[in-house]
C-alpha cells in the first residue's frame, strides 16, 4: 500500500557508523567537545515509531552530517 515518507537532514558532525544502531538506546550517550551528552529523545522516537508499526533509521557519515527517517503506512494515520 501507499507509503507516507518523512526525512530530516544536518550538515552537522555525523554519527560513526559503529553508532548509528545505539543513538535509539537510552543509555546512548555522545562525545562533545565539552563531554559526553546523554538524552531520551531518540529513544521516545523509537518507541512511538514502533507502536505505529513505521520503518525508520539513519543514514550518516563521519564529518558529512545524517538523515533520520521513517516511513509507515497511510493508513496507520
Amino acid at each position: 500500500g501507499d507509503m507516507i515518507y518523512t526525512a530530516v537532514s544536518d550538515n552537522g558532525k555525523g554519527i560513526p557508523k559503529d553508532e548509528q544502531e545505539l543513538v535509539w538506546e537510552v543509555n546512548y550517550s555522545k562525545a562533545e567537545e565539552d563531554g559526553y551528552h546523554r538524552g531520551l529523545g531518540l529513544a521516545i522516537v523509537r518507541s512511538i515509531l514502533e507502536q505505529h508499526h513505521a520503518q525508520f533509521g539513519v543514514e550518516s557519515e563521519s564529518g558529512r552530517g545524517c538523515t533520520f527517517y521513517f516511513r509507515f503506512p497511510e493508513d496507520a494515520r
